[in-house]
């Protein structure tokens, strides 16, 4: 039904449906589960007994009895996901339509082990010799290894545990085997003896049933056939964008990153569903390949995506940017964004001080700084900075933070700075930002000095502030917003009792504590980088 339709006179209409597919690559797509669509239960934290293919087969994969994973909203890049624990599993009602015998076949998915225990994320064929296939967890949970129920092909390294990765596999038509990881080649070989023979199949474990995967499963993707490399990336690119993993520069692991895949798509782009809008652009930004993340939407005759809010997986990823205030996931999110509208970042890595590439007035600035690459419009940006792991930019308001966005990345001339929304928790947030394309952007300070003097401030130990503990002191924080740090010697105090009124801090017990002081007190006054 359709709800308060105005036509005119002569109008003509008709009735249709919008297919999406992952990456928008419909053809021998044959099975589909993501946790965000096609379950019995999007409840946190409750059992799921259903979970309906998106494909137009619509299978329903079920489970029953003790072996019910669970609902998650605390899922991969404020995505769901269904968790199993090594018990559990779910089984796929009709494998009819998976690839069979040694006709080709590709395999997307994306999981998270949560411990070192093997297991399958996904099964389809008959247990006995080279009538299966899978992939598997093995060895300690590190080895990927896709099998095809004897002769498989391992892959070392390829999962840790916590960390969630995006796994393809495909068979092509000179029955040779591959294993893909983040969307680079780490292994293939030949298995000229896989005979796929449908028999049953699962979710979360292997063929016997047992072996059962422990972790988050958040997407399994199956086609019956060998998809182009630029297929691969369009599916990859839909899963990196929603999941917050950032794709290869080197997809055929040849170790020369860049080379064509086709037409002027190479390796290191980001590709819509279309096959031919670049999104991420590598050879423009090849130094900043680092932490990718973005939002975007691709809902309609695409991948059915809509992601409003992303922050990289890496461990070393502390940019998150929404459409609103972050939420609980992407799910409770209540905005959208313009259809085909993508905004995606990618730092360069840096690691060394970055000082000197301020305009005057700044005091100091992340290491790393961020380029953007924007397709369509997302305006009113949020952005929030996560310095929990930070020691080496120092402030304690919202006022002290600033966001510079430059044209060409020099910041010391043409940054504009947008002072910080708010900050608590160790999280910075700016709101309603509008980038353009292309722009580079960092996070810097305007801190005060000891007189005003601010520049090549290495250290500065104030009593009055950055003291935790009094009787004894256990830790005097570094006012500047230099990475020199310091630690105590001694049991030195607090004291009232100090200089015209201000507090000082006194070692009753231990003279070299004093010396400390001293030494501290000729460094603050004397050095220069």
């Amino acid at each position: 039904t359709f709800d308060d339709i105005d036509f005119t006179d002569g109008q003509y209409f008709t009735l249709a449906s919008s297919a999406n597919a992952p990456g928008g690559v419909t053809t021998n797509l044959q099975y589909w589960i993501k946790a965000d669509a096609g379950t019995n239960t999007t409840s946190d934290d409750t059992p799921v007994t259903s979970w309906t293919d998106q494909s137009s087969n619509g299978v329903t994969t079920t489970s029953s009895g003790g072996v019910i994973p669970d609902y998650e909203h605390s899922g991969i890049n404020h995505n769901r996901v269904v968790q199993f624990d090594d018990t559990e599993y779910m089984t796929i009602g009709d494998v009819s339509y998976l690839p069979s015998g040694d006709e080709t076949r590709t395999y997307f998915s994306i999981a998270r082990p949560t411990g070192t225990a093997t297991g399958s994320i996904w099964s389809h064929g008959n247990s006995s010799g080279n009538e299966g296939q899978g992939m598997h967890i093995s060895s300690g949970g590190t080895t990927g290894n896709y099998y095809g129920w004897s002769n498989d092909l391992t892959s070392t390294g390829f999962f840790s545990s916590n960390v969630p990765v995006m796994a393809t596999n495909y068979y092509n038509s000179s029955e040779v085997a591959h294993v893909v990881k983040n969307g680079e080649l780490t292994a293939s070989a030949s298995k000229t003896a896989w005979n796929t023979n449908n028999v049953k199949g699962y979710i979360g474990s292997n063929l016997n049933p047992s072996d059962y995967f422990l972790g988050d499963i958040a997407e399994v993707i199956m086609y019956d056939t060998e998809l182009s490399a630029l297929e691969r990336l369009q599916v990859e690119t839909y899963l990196a964008l929603k999941y917050g993993i950032s794709l290869t520069s080197d997809n055929d692991g040849d170790a020369s990153a860049g080379e064509t895949i086709s037409g002027s798509v190479t390796e290191g782009d980001y590709v819509a569903s279309d096959g031919s809008t670049i999104i991420w652009d590598y050879s423009a930004y090849t130094g900043y390949h680092y932490d990718i993340s973005g939002i975007g939407r691709d809902e309609t005759n695409g991948s059915g995506l809509n992601q409003k809010q992303s922050t990289s997986i890496n461990t070393d990823a502390i940019v998150t940017m929404s459409t609103e205030a972050v939420a609980a996931d992407n799910s409770s999110n209540g905005t959208s964004l313009t259809e085909d509208a993508y905004l995606l970042w990618g730092n360069n890595n840096a690691s060394t001080s970055a000082g000197d590439d301020l305009p005057s007035g700044y005091t100091g600035r992340l290491q790393k700084e961020w380029v953007v690459e924007m397709t369509g419009t997302v305006a009113d940006v949020h952005i929030e900075f996560d310095l929990t792991n930070d020691d080496y930019l120092w402030g304690d308001a919202a006022a002290d933070f600033y966001l510079l966005v430059d044209a060409d990345g020099d910041f010391t001339s043409g940054a504009s700075a947008t002072v910080a929304s708010s900050f608590g928790s160790d999280k910075v947030t700016f709101n309603d930002i509008d980038f353009t394309d292309g722009q580079y952007f960092t996070l810097a300070t305007q801190q005060p000095g000891p007189g005003g003097v601010s520049s090549n401030l290495n250290l500065w130990l104030k009593a009055d502030a950055g003291i935790t503990g009094s009787a004894p002191i256990t830790a005097w924080s570094n006012q500047s917003s230099n990475t020199v740090s310091n630690t105590v010697s001694g049991d030195p105090a607090l004291t009232t009792a100090g200089l015209n009124y201000n507090d000082v801090a006194v070692s009753y017990t231990h003279l070299r504590a004093r010396e400390t002081l001293r030494y501290l007190v000729c460094r603050l006054l004397l050095e220069k980088k």
